[in-house]
């Protein structure tokens, strides 16, 4: 009984170290959690399946879930998915972080006329 429940706090910490996002950390709306839930369950079905043969750090599901939580849903799907097509054996890889959102860039711009200088 004992035994059993050392596994199940090994396979929770397993789980816990395969998901770098928190979803309690950031407030999100229901379908993001739903597709950080799905890519978490990927990360942890392909686990042993993919070990040591990904190019990129952070691997991609693992760059999709970041860009889901600071980019939002769509922008995040649509960088994750740049990210899928840069993937190949030709490419270098390395290191590749999700781009930093610069709310300045958020705002809306002003026309030359509103302008004083």
């Amino acid at each position: 009984m004992n035994g059993h429940n050392q596994e199940n706090e090994a396979e929770k910490e397993q789980r816990e170290q395969l998901s770098p996002v928190r979803f309690s950390d950031v407030p999100l709306d229901a379908a993001s959690r739903a597709v950080l839930r799905v890519i978490t369950w990927y990360r942890w079905f392909r686990q042993g399946q993919m070990y040591g043969t990904c190019i990129y750090l952070p691997t991609c599901s693992e760059y999709m879930s970041e860009a889901i939580v600071s980019h939002g849903l769509l922008r995040g799907i649509w960088m994750g998915i740049k990210r899928i097509g840069r993937c190949h054996p030709w490419r270098k890889g390395g290191y590749d972080p999700v781009p930093f959102l610069d709310h300045r860039s958020m705002h809306t711009r002003t026309s030359n006329s509103e302008v004083t200088q």
